[in-house]
């Protein structure tokens, strides 16, 4: 019952809304205009008018679907990325013995290294920074700390990419790859640019307590 009256209610506010706009002079202004076009100029109008509601009633349902399916692509593209981070979490927590990371200066040697023997021209590499991915796997994880290097190499041809990215993943076992954006380079066609990412994860450390937090008074 109570939904019948709220349906009956919301129809006479939208016939209220409608008859109150159809005495603006907004209206009567388009109204005027509109008796004034030849009726094929008025067929034109009708036209144009259905197709931009119509447009309307589907670009809506269309920006939630495509929001879902770039969440869904987000995802998949990370689920590896994902699971390592949770794995690494789940052992930090369950045990105190958990092997040493490779320091990321050593990383970033080992990876300059790496990129000597695959036969790259100097001005190929870019940049080997070393990179903090903290923020980024935080959506994942807590009391994570995700430190490594971030290798940016031009002009690689397809099978370059993939023995680069072999290599680079058998540096050291605590060092995994977090990530790889390839783009086709402006300069070459067939060969592209690609930025590497390698990370190691370790425990944050525990904040530490106030000066004098844990004193006791020794009044008395």
């Amino acid at each position: 019952m109570a939904l019948e009256e709220l349906k009956s209610r919301f129809k006479d506010q939208l016939q209220n809304a409608w008859s109150a706009f159809e005495t603006s002079t907004v209206y009567l202004q388009i109204r005027e205009k509109y008796d004034d076009l030849n009726p094929a100029a008025q067929k034109g109008v009708l036209g144009f008018l259905s197709v931009a509601i119509i447009s309307v009633l589907i670009w809506i349902p269309y920006t939630f679907w495509a929001s879902s399916e770039e969440q869904l692509s987000y995802f998949i593209e990370n689920k590896e990325l994902i699971r390592e981070v949770l794995r690494v979490q789940k052992q930090l927590a369950a045990s105190s013995d958990v092997p040493i990371a490779i320091d990321s200066g050593m990383l970033r040697t080992q990876v300059e290294s790496q990129l000597q023997t695959v036969g790259l021209l100097p001005e190929q590499i870019q940049a080997v920074n070393i990179a903090d991915f903290t923020e980024g796997i935080k959506i994942y994880a807590t009391g994570v700390v995700a430190e490594g290097i971030r290798a940016s190499v031009i002009n690689l041809n397809v099978t370059q990419i993939v023995e680069i990215g072999y290599k680079l993943q058998q540096i050291d076992p605590s060092a995994k790859m977090i990530g790889m954006k390839v783009r086709a380079s402006p300069e070459r066609s067939h060969y592209y640019n690609v930025e590497y990412e390698l990370a190691t994860f370790r425990s944050e450390a525990p904040a530490e307590p106030p000066a004098g937090g844990n004193k006791k008074s020794n009044n008395g």
